[in-house]
């Protein structure tokens, strides 16, 4: 295939003219992405830093947490909460406890470990992240003291889950533990569906606790100025790759008069 270009022609390759073609939707694809997520952590932060910037020691209580509707529960993201939970002796049994898989702390592998409570003189039921417990050589938690049961006071942060598209939604099971890859709105979606009355939240267990291991979570895993250098890294790839096509297979020839 021939482009006239003045007193030249460009003889275009099809085979690389359309490798090239869906590297850069590829390329240009991965870059936008980087560039969205970026805007979702900097609104999550701004969301937990209007948080904390109220004076109040606690943000709400749970009266009003369970008076809020969907979209205001979104709105409270980092908001911290007071409130009480009825927690059933059989966690494990009854598949109520999750291990948040793959967790560094202080270079240690380890784990978030996640329960599911009912809230005190209510019907509803909430996601509740007690800390992180580092692994054995087993990969399997090893747990400070036993998981809390019965009646549970305590302060928790309001985190709304996000979707990595790229992290399964597999539940693996070893022993008698649950292993997750991210708690997700589908991962509660699918909970919901066995137990109506579930918030769309995850709760972030205070450290002074008595409940809580450490607490080490982060509002976000990677900053926003991580997926700006990612996302520059598939632009220029983007670029790189369009100046080797256009060296490596294309050919010019002067026009004959």
């Amino acid at each position: 295939m021939y482009l006239t270009l003045g007193a030249a022609q460009l003889k275009v390759k099809k085979i690389p003219l359309l490798i090239w073609s869906i590297s850069i939707i590829l390329l240009v694809g991965l870059g936008v992405w980087q560039l969205n997520r970026a805007a979702e952590k900097q609104r999550m932060l701004r969301q937990t830093a209007s948080a904390q910037s109220v004076t109040r020691p606690v943000g709400m209580s749970q009266q009003q947490l369970l008076a809020l509707s969907e979209k205001q529960l979104l709105d409270a993201e980092g908001q911290l909460v007071e409130l009480a939970l009825n927690i059933p002796p059989d966690l494990l049994t009854s598949n109520q406890v999750w291990l948040l898989d793959n967790q560094i702390y202080q270079h240690v592998l380890g784990a978030h470990v996640i329960i599911q409570a009912n809230v005190l003189n209510s019907r509803k039921q909430v996601l509740l992240d007690l800390g992180w417990v580092p692994y054995s050589k087993d990969r399997l938690p090893v747990l400070p003291h036993n998981l809390p049961q019965g009646l549970v006071e305590l302060q928790a942060q309001i985190k709304i889950p996000s979707n990595n598209h790229f992290m399964s939604e597999i539940v693996e099971r070893r022993d008698k533990w649950q292993f997750i890859s991210q708690i997700s709105p589908y991962f509660i979606q699918k909970l919901q569906q066995q137990k109506s009355n579930l918030l769309p939240i995850l709760l972030i267990s205070k450290a002074n606790s008595d409940v809580a291991y450490q607490s080490n979570w982060r509002q976000v895993n990677m900053p926003p100025a991580k997926h700006y250098a990612y996302a520059v890294q598939w632009f220029a790839l983007a670029i790189a790759l369009t100046i080797i096509i256009l060296i490596k297979a294309t050919k010019w020839k002067t026009q004959q008069s």
